[in-house]
């Protein structure tokens, strides 16, 4: 008798309870192959030929599925529409759209995903920068290649980060939901020298320096580390900070969103 044949020779015979077979399982998940069999009162994830099923066993006997072809398992006359009585087939569940937290700091929300579905989340809490890889399987959202670095620090209720030279602060609040108004009121031309020097200080600077008279552009407080004004944090009381305010050689304290 030719393999073909045999199979579903087989396969009469284990439906009708005569035989059992045992199934080829990789990770969890069933792969192409000729036969699977499911214990009474037992359960299995069954996804192959690019459609996942959970298929419940109920009949009182061993259940032989056979996915040796996409036609034995989603055919009009395959496993999922000809399963018979007692047997239930449902849908491999998806992932509902939720808040990921990875790493101590980092958070961020996946939206919405089908089984076998993935994407990745960008980190969204304050004072880190990160992503994650999320990947769902049947309602579980599982997660890998996780990376999450502090990059800012919290001062007087804000998040504040130091730019790189000549970066304006709504370039370096962009990737932090924003610029936020205490870089004025706090540590700019509407706040102090002492908070200027204390948001320094937090992001490993120096709190020396002085308030300026003027400046040539509001730069708010700022990070000099090029002659003359050698590693030192100074205020520019004047004109008003504003969040474009760039110029080379400048390093911007910036009171982001988060």
């Amino acid at each position: 008798m030719g393999t073909r044949k045999q199979t579903h020779a087989i396969a009469s015979l284990i439906k009708a309870g005569v035989v059992a077979m045992s199934p080829v399982m990789w990770g969890g998940m069933v792969a192409a192959q000729e036969n699977i069999n499911i214990a009474n009162g037992g359960n299995l994830l069954v996804d192959t030929f690019g459609t996942c099923k959970i298929v419940t066993n109920n009949t009182g006997h061993a259940l032989y599925v056979p996915v040796y072809s996409a036609g034995e398992w989603t055919g009009t006359s395959g496993f999922i529409q000809k399963h018979g009585a007692n047997i239930t087939v449902s849908d491999c569940a998806g992932c509902s759209s939720q808040t990921v937290n990875w790493s101590p700091g980092c958070s961020g929300t996946a939206g919405a995903l089908s089984h076998g579905g993935s994407t990745s989340v960008t980190n969204t809490a304050g004072g880190h920068t990160g992503s994650v890889s999320v990947s769902c399987y049947n309602g579980t959202l599982n997660q890998s290649s996780p990376s999450c670095v502090q990059s800012g620090v919290q001062v007087g209720g804000y998040w504040w980060y130091l730019g790189a030279d000549g970066q304006s602060c709504t370039t370096v609040c962009s990737t932090h939901s924003g610029y936020n108004a205490a870089t004025v009121s706090y540590a700019g031309s509407g706040g102090t020298l002492a908070n200027c020097h204390n948001v320094s200080v937090a992001l490993g600077k120096p709190g020396t320096g002085t308030d300026w008279g003027s400046c040539a552009a509001g730069f708010g407080c700022i990070y000099m580390y090029a002659p003359p004004y050698f590693d030192e944090s100074d205020r520019c009381p004047t004109p008003a900070t504003t969040a474009d305010a760039s110029n080379a050689g400048v390093m911007r304290f910036c009171a982001c969103n988060n």
